[in-house]
């Protein structure tokens, strides 16, 4: 700034300010948004990363719950249904003679009996299975 004094002489100010410690506070600001990106970038990263492997689980669910769907059809058809249906064979012959009706009946007691016991066998696999898949 240029001033004259009493005697008309021109006088110079100037003002100096040390902004050192503003630099100092901006460089430390975008050194901060630096990391701060590289952050949300590595995030970014593993979120998706994690989303990937949440997907591959439950593909690994759908099939493991479709392959359980198999072995329990399976279960029932070639074993349960069997054993009733062989329970009604018998019991079609024992109605048709009217001999031997003690051994006829045992064996129709007998498939009765393994068809119970596979059904609890079956319905505690179910609920082992599925009570660890759904805990309370």
């Amino acid at each position: 700034m240029l001033m004259r004094d009493m005697q008309g002489k021109e006088l110079i100010w100037s003002i100096v300010e040390n902004i050192s410690k503003r630099k100092q506070a901006e460089a430390a600001l975008y050194e901060t948004n630096l990391n701060l990106e590289q952050k949300i970038q590595e995030r970014t990263v593993e979120l998706a990363q994690r989303a990937g492997q949440l997907r591959a689980l439950a593909g690994e669910l759908t099939i493991a719950e479709h392959r359980e769907r198999r072995r329990l059809a399976h279960v029932l058809h070639d074993h349960l249904q069997q054993l009733l249906v062989g329970a009604k064979f018998r019991l079609t012959v024992l109605g048709r003679s009217g001999d031997d009706i003690t051994k006829q009946a045992k064996e129709i007691e007998d498939l009765v009996d393994e068809s119970i016991r596979s059904s609890r066998s079956l319905t505690m696999d179910w609920s082992a299975t599925y009570s660890s898949w759904f805990p309370n």
